[in-house]
């Protein structure tokens, strides 16, 4: 039988679904979306919160995307609790109520009443953390269009957000700053004008980091959100196979962030295959570490838009190609070691995992599609 008429049936191979819209597809190969605790995300209609237990994937709003997210903590207590003495009133503002209907279903937001100054306010003291990048955020609405700020006592002054306009619909909001703490406190504060207003709350959270990641509930202590691992085993007989998917990075993204998107390898460093968004920019890199490695910028994305990918290996010649967003073709060739392959992180250490949501996505098993098709498929 010819070459040619061996690949024009690896073509018809229907893919096995690894990520289908809502789930981890049925029938894909041996895999888990681990994560060691209860993990928040966002319900289709943009405003409900939703929980999921510990090792259950998060399947994010309408589009029903899987969220990936590297750990984070948020060190505010009674992050939905606001009855506890440790959020502390100044100049002014009431506490009206703190058993209205949250985001999540429960009677616990608060509708704060802000007194007439520019600095009424609710903080709450978070002690002397690291200096760095942090974010401050919350879910918020209003009866009628209000403005507030969010607040931070930066080791010697008072840092405010720009007044933040909010609706009656529940959203989230959030404030990036640069931190050199001293004795700190950390809040919501009235619009710089000042003038009477009220402003329901729920979902404090206060964390290190250049962007708002998931909801953390917290109660008398700080809390962590573990890791998002997704890990597919390769049997050792599938020597050849392609993945194609979709990924969209955050709309609120840093430049500075480096996040990796999909891991080939045999557990360590020796010849990794990865996709990452690079340092600087929005540029998705391919790269291929040990003998033979290197790096090919790819192609530039825009933050909040979904991208194609895709990658196939073949560990007989020692080729790994992909194409990012209709790009051309870039591969390596050389010793391929591949028995497994991570999607939503760069490295077999897990140190580079994404702030990401992942699409539909396909592996075509047994076969490494060629340049043309790598460059035009798409996941259905």
């Amino acid at each position: 039988m010819s070459d040619l008429i061996l690949l024009m049936r690896r073509r018809r191979r229907a893919p096995l679904r690894l990520i289908s819209r809502g789930s981890l597809g049925p029938g894909a190969l041996p895999g888990a979306a681990i994560r060691a605790s209860v993990g928040s995300y966002v319900a289709p209609d943009e405003a409900t919160v939703l929980y999921a237990t510990e090792n259950v994937p998060r399947f994010q709003g309408a589009p029903r995307r899987l969220l990936m997210e590297p750990p984070r903590q948020s060190i505010f207590r009674y992050s939905q609790d606001f009855a506890q003495s440790a959020w502390i009133l100044q100049n002014g503002p009431a506490k009206s109520a703190t058993n209205g209907l949250a985001p999540d279903g429960t009677a616990s937001a608060l509708a704060l009443q802000f007194g007439g100054a520019g600095n009424s306010q609710m903080v709450q003291a978070i002690g002397t953390p690291a200096n760095g990048t942090w974010t401050i955020s919350a879910w918020a609405r209003a009866p009628v269009e209000q403005t507030f700020r969010f607040k931070i006592y930066n080791a010697s002054s008072d840092v405010y957000s720009t007044g933040i306009r909010v609706t009656p619909e529940w959203q989230r909001y959030f404030f990036t700053f640069t931190s050199n703490f001293g004795a700190s406190n950390a809040g919501v504060a009235n619009a710089g004008g000042g003038g009477a207003r009220q402003v329901e709350f729920w979902g404090m959270q206060l964390e290190q980091g250049a962007s708002a990641s998931s909801y953390i509930p917290t109660g008398a202590d700080a809390a962590t959100r573990a890791m998002d691992v997704l890990n597919f085993a390769i049997p050792s007989a599938q020597q050849r196979g392609t993945v194609v998917g979709t990924a969209m990075f955050p709309a609120d993204t840093p430049a500075s962030a480096y996040l990796g998107l999909f891991c080939l390898d045999s557990g360590g460093n020796t010849n990794r295959s990865y996709i990452a968004k690079e340092v600087g920019g929005n540029t998705i890199v391919f790269g291929r570490a040990g003998t033979g490695g290197g790096q090919f910028n790819m192609a530039t994305i825009q933050p909040g838009v979904p991208f194609p990918y895709a990658i196939g290996w073949d560990v007989v010649t020692g080729a790994v190609r992909a194409s990012i967003a209709g790009s051309p073709v870039q591969g390596f060739t050389g010793t391929t070691l591949a028995n497994r392959f991570l999607i939503g992180n760069g490295h077999p250490g897990l140190n580079s995992p994404a702030s990401a949501e992942f699409g539909i996505h396909d592996l075509y098993p047994g076969v490494l599609l060629p340049d043309e098709q790598l460059q035009a498929l798409r996941a259905a």
